[in-house]
């Protein structure tokens, strides 16, 4: 496909999604799809727009596809209109936002993702967020990264004890983020407590250094004391 096509495709695309044919709605689907592949930096903003129109629609397995495709194209201010959709009615569209808001990683989803996490019905919605936030986990303060692995940590139990065949998977994305987390806050210890190791040689050093400047200047000034006392 030569530049000009492609061009050509893009603007048909965001046309599909602007001015929607209800008779036709798989074909918005494949326009909300296609345009993350197509997210060509001259028309990055329509498409943005155009995505963000399409998560309004009445047509639900649309709002599905255009938040997948805002997660892919990577645009953080899609992530409070991917937050919002969190509550759809809709079981895919809830899933599909999380998982974009994974894809962006930005720390303001956090306590949607734990409240998807504990409380969506579809399990889903569950694993992908457990797997959000295991993606969020190193752009968060250590704060939040000890919050998320409680809260965690606590559903776990709680998802274990519904005897869902399908919470395998949820409890299967729970462990990785988990580990993930254990790895980072082990890192995180060790790389503190070689910090206060070596702030503590370096004070030692500049005592033991102090000490050697007391040591020299009384020296120095026993010397100094025994030539005035020789030369009186």
């Amino acid at each position: 496909m030569n530049d000009q096509n492609e061009e050509f495709d893009v603007l048909i695309y965001i046309d599909q999604l602007l001015n929607p044919d209800p008779i036709e709605p798989d074909r918005q689907v494949e326009a909300a799809i296609t345009l993350a592949k197509l997210n060509d930096s001259e028309y990055r903003e329509k498409i943005f727009e155009a995505l963000i129109f399409s998560m309004n629609s009445p047509y639900a397995l649309l709002r599905s596809h255009a938040a997948e495709s805002l997660g892919e194209i990577g645009d953080q201010r899609a992530v409070p209109y991917l937050i919002n959709a969190l509550f759809d009615p809709y079981k895919l569209v809830r899933s599909y936002s999380v998982r974009a808001l994974g894809k962006l990683g930005d720390e303001k989803a956090k306590d949607c993702l734990l409240k998807t996490l504990r409380d969506d019905p579809f399990f889903g919605a569950r694993a992908e967020a457990a797997e959000a936030l295991r993606k969020i986990v190193p752009k968060v303060t250590i704060e939040s990264k000890k919050e998320i692995m409680e809260a965690i940590e606590a559903h776990k139990e709680a998802e274990k004890k519904s005897n869902d065949e399908r919470s395998k998977r949820v409890l299967n994305e729970m462990d990785s983020a988990l580990d993930d987390l254990r790895e980072i806050l082990y890192e995180i210890n060790r790389s503190v407590k070689k910090l206060k190791m070596n702030k503590g040689e370096y004070i030692l050093a500049l005592t033991n250094k102090g000490m050697d400047i007391v040591n020299e200047t009384e020296n120095n000034a026993d010397r100094l004391g025994g030539l005035i006392s020789r030369r009186t």
